[in-house]
């Protein structure tokens, strides 16, 4: 059981999830510096109101979306800064333990002093699903203007994505 602690107060804050990063990628950083410190061009998939890339990074398949910063003088080019990131395929957890592969339970007796929403996907008829086989459990925190969302299928986490929190 030390052992055990030891690791988990040993992990750097790059290697967890929190309300704030996903591993490397820490919200509201620009894209030249996530290049830069990753060591690799992004390609993107569209350039709209948000730009998204796709990275393969230490193994782990991550989705990065984009969002231009406003800019009051035309003459200069707003930064894209990291409005959101997601994964399917990472093995990074959050502090509390909570990753893809955790249950509904888990995720509640984790966060349960924490706010959390829970929806069921709106689009359950057109999928042909139950209404509560996808969920998105929401973890906000207020204070960093942030959240986490756990997409779960069958109450099994199946994707985590970090975000700027925008009001629901």
């Amino acid at each position: 059981m030390m052992t055990f602690h030891f690791f988990v107060a040993a992990q750097s804050t790059t290697d967890i999830i929190s309300t704030m990063r996903m591993g490397p990628f820490k919200l509201n950083t620009t894209k030249a510096d996530i290049e830069k410190a990753i060591g690799q061009k992004l390609q993107s998939r569209s350039k709209e109101y948000f730009d998204t890339a796709d990275v393969n990074y230490g193994g782990v398949k991550y989705t990065l979306v984009f969002n231009q910063e406003y800019s009051e003088d035309p003459k200069k080019v707003a930064p894209w800064k990291l409005y959101g990131v997601s994964s399917i395929t990472t093995t990074l957890k959050t502090k509390s333990m909570i990753g893809i592969g955790s249950t509904k339970a888990e995720i509640l007796l984790a966060y349960d002093k924490f706010d959390i929403t829970i929806y069921n996907d709106y689009d359950y008829k057109t999928k042909g699903n139950a209404k509560d086989k996808i969920q998105f459990i929401k973890l906000s925190d207020f204070d960093a203007d942030t959240q986490i969302t756990f997409t779960t299928e069958n109450r099994i986490v199946k994707k985590i994505e970090v975000t700027v929190y925008e009001g629901d």
